[in-house]
């Protein structure tokens, strides 16, 4: 288990934890290095999505934009057709879904997508991480 912070923002109904960029970039060089693929990078950077844009709430807290928050990852990379993340947990985060009105855990579990390739490739990240 490894340690991560994060920074809170909000838009578009969405509620984000911004994440180091040399994370993803770390992940998304050993891809590179164990299959010979660059996967494309998240359009949304390194993030977590703690709460989805299509689920409502009320007034956002000023208070939360910009909170340093810790999460905990695990390096164990996770693969579902064509894209790639790292699975993420942390109180922080269900602290904020919760003080949203949100239960604490959402029905994806968190993560931090590292990327995704072209679907025809798919098959290489499969055989790399199966």
């Amino acid at each position: 288990m490894y340690k991560g912070k994060a920074t809170v923002k909000y838009f578009n109904n969405w509620v984000i934890a911004n994440c180091d960029e040399e994370l993803l970039n770390y992940y998304r060089w050993w891809i590179h290095k164990k299959t010979s693929l660059w996967l494309s990078k998240p359009k949304s950077g390194a993030h977590i999505s703690v709460v989805r844009g299509d689920m409502e709430f009320g007034n956002w807290p000023k208070r939360m934009e910009g909170e340093r928050i810790e999460f905990n990852y695990n390096h164990n990379l996770e693969c579902h057709s064509n894209y790639i993340w790292l699975p993420v947990w942390g109180r922080d985060l269900e602290d904020i879904r919760f003080k949203l009105g949100f239960d604490r855990k959402p029905l994806k579990p968190f993560h931090m997508s590292v990327g995704n390739v072209d679907m025809s490739l798919s098959c290489i990240l499969k055989r790399a991480f199966i």
